[in-house]
């Protein structure tokens, strides 16, 4: 069931979207001064079932879960991108609270929960690869794990950990929605 792995940033498609991206939030920056996700391109992280992912009750505070939940269109189930600098395409995600996604343990792996917390360039914890596999789907690795939608949870309030390397599966699969 895997799929084959493309960096997003390193395809021609790729390189497209993040300069259009770039313009857009030039634009925006330069009209917007409100909240942090608001000032850039944000988009929603839809699961393979239709759910959305978002920080757990709109927290603005550092170890708040990332989580599976319906698809609201509300603040805390928006992000953005940021490149990381380190030239191999990697990036943090950006919650509507100005802060970063993160891998809850500083040595990640298999079943480590993902949680947000204040962005640090020193953190690699926060940097992940967003791969595009096609039909824009997309699967988001950090530490040669994937993220995935815990499975056993009968649907939304799923939580989000770390699983399996190699290829992605169903739950490791998400479409990044403008």
């Amino acid at each position: 069931m895997g799929r084959p792995l493309m960096n997003l940033a390193c395809t021609r498609a790729g390189h497209r979207l993040a300069a259009t991206a770039a313009l857009i939030a030039a634009a925006v920056l330069t009209v917007v001064t409100a909240h942090p996700a608001a000032a850039q391109d944000s988009f929603r992280i839809e699961t393979y079932n239709g759910g959305c992912l978002e920080i757990a009750d709109a927290s603005t505070h550092n170890g708040a879960p990332l989580q599976q939940y319906r698809c609201l269109g509300t603040d805390n189930q928006l992000f953005t991108t940021q490149d990381t600098g380190d030239g191999d395409g990697s990036v943090r995600i950006k919650t509507f609270a100005g802060k970063c996604l993160e891998v809850l343990d500083s040595d990640p792996s298999v079943d480590d929960t993902i949680v947000q917390g204040d962005c640090d360039d020193r953190y690699s914890i926060q940097e992940f690869q967003i791969h595009d596999l096609g039909d824009l789907e997309v699967a988001i690795e950090v530490n040669h794990l994937f993220l995935t939608v815990e499975e056993g949870h009968g649907g939304f309030l799923a939580p989000v950990v770390l699983h399996g390397d190699g290829s992605p599966g169903d739950h490791q699969v998400f479409t990044l929605v403008s």
